[in-house]
């Protein structure tokens, strides 16, 4: 069930990064002995279900408001402001 999730993390790894799934794999294979991680990983899976289906939602309303608006979306590059820590 949660194979998608230790190849991914394994990708993330390998890349030097780490992502949600490293973590949810290290976690997961660090309570092997002690419980069962059927419930986390159920967990974890319809998380990441939910965020899909979110972000595939808030793409089509974009596209949709800027067609109807007349707007392109060509050329656009996103802003990106650092935060800054008091």
């Amino acid at each position: 069930m949660g194979r998608q999730t230790y190849v991914l993390a394994w990708k993330s790894l390998t890349h030097g990064s780490a992502n949600m799934d490293m973590l949810i794999s290290v976690g997961n294979r660090g309570v092997l002995a002690h419980r069962d991680t059927g419930h986390d990983m159920t967990f974890h899976l319809t998380g990441r279900y939910v965020e899909t289906t979110a972000k595939e939602r808030v793409s089509q309303a974009i596209r949709k408001l800027t067609e109807e608006m007349g707007l392109s979306l060509r050329g656009y590059k996103p802003v990106v402001r650092e935060a800054r820590c008091r």
